[in-house]
């Protein structure tokens, strides 16, 4: 999967890492707001979306969980200084400023035991101004910046730590969960231009395409909904001269022939029928380069299957 941003944490100094530098922002050790970074931005018919920072105005909901094996002295309910309970946790939604900073509204405070011995663990759920709940779904129209955004959920965590390491930065990667489709049209006959091709991801006419998925809130793990919500995708309402579009889709398998791709160029409809059942995995980028045909069909000149890893970029096409 995709390891887009990273949150850093260092003795209750909370910080992310974006592909160019580090940005911290230090806060004290009792009783203090929490504050944490990251990063990404772009465009749902850019092909390059959210790979390097989270994009400006992006919630996270952010959960902290603090355990602590208290000491054996007694302690009395709201005494100052000393840990009530084995457990704690805070949560709060915060919001990147699309230069590697999340900040948040919220006062979220962290008690900090002075006894007994603490770890903390992290969770953090995108784009999210709650702790998602129920089934979610991707934007049936992802032609927008905001409802390509709002479908691509990312989710990171990072393992319990103690005192001892806080010191030093812990990493919370995000992983992309659900997975991303590019198409590339060009047309057989050169003299015909793709510009203006709206291109739908789907089968329009019989809604074809799961659209929504369920979240595991303990793991992130996407799973299949609680009720069906099928319909299609629309990549591109027009896309450009290059004919580059992409989407968000819900991991799912498209059965045998299935349209799964409907382009409409003037007043011809063109359509690719799959010849075999194609299964999406979540963390995996599909790309489809396809040519249009004076007949109406699409061939697929070739398709690649690659993981959203961290040591690759794609380039950024203006849509």
């Amino acid at each position: 999967m995709k390891k887009l941003f990273i949150l850093t944490a260092a003795a209750f100094t909370f910080a992310a890492c974006s592909n160019d530098s580090d940005k911290a922002t230090t806060i004290q050790n009792n009783d203090s707001a929490i504050r944490l970074t990251t990063g990404m931005v772009t465009r749902g018919t850019n092909q390059d979306i959210q790979s390097t920072q989270m994009a400006n105005g992006q919630s996270a909901w952010v959960i902290f969980t603090a355990s602590v094996t208290p000491d054996n002295e007694t302690t009395t309910t709201g005494e100052a200084g000393k840990w009530e309970t084995t457990n704690n946790t805070a949560s709060a939604a915060y919001t990147a400023d699309g230069a590697g900073t999340l900040s948040t509204t919220s006062v979220t405070k962290w008690p900090k035991g002075t006894a007994g011995t603490e770890t903390v663990s992290i969770k953090a759920f995108a784009p999210f101004t709650a702790l998602p709940s129920g089934d979610q779904t991707v934007a049936a129209n992802q032609t927008t910046d905001a409802n390509y955004l709002a479908s691509d959920y990312l989710f990171g965590q990072a393992a319990a730590f103690g005192n001892s390491a806080i010191q030093n930065p812990v990493l919370v990667t995000f992983d992309h969960m659900l997975a991303k489709v590019i198409v590339n049209v060009t047309a057989a006959d050169a003299s015909v231009s793709v510009s203006g091709a709206k291109v739908v991801f789907g089968d329009p006419s019989s809604n074809n395409v799961e659209l929504a998925y369920s979240i595991n809130t303990t793991t992130g793990a996407v799973s299949a909904p609680a009720s069906n919500n099928a319909g299609s995708i629309v990549m591109a309402d027009a896309v450009a001269a290059d004919g580059k579009c992409a989407a968000i889709v819900v991991p799912q398998t498209i059965a045998n022939a299935q349209k799964l791709f409907t382009i409409t160029l003037g007043t011809t409809t063109y359509t690719y029928t799959l010849p075999a059942a194609k299964t999406f995995t979540g963390g995996n980028v599909y790309t489809y380069n396809v040519s249009l045909r004076t007949d109406g069909t699409v061939i697929i000149l070739n398709e690649t299957i690659n993981q959203w890893t961290s040591d690759t970029t794609e380039g950024v096409i203006a849509g």
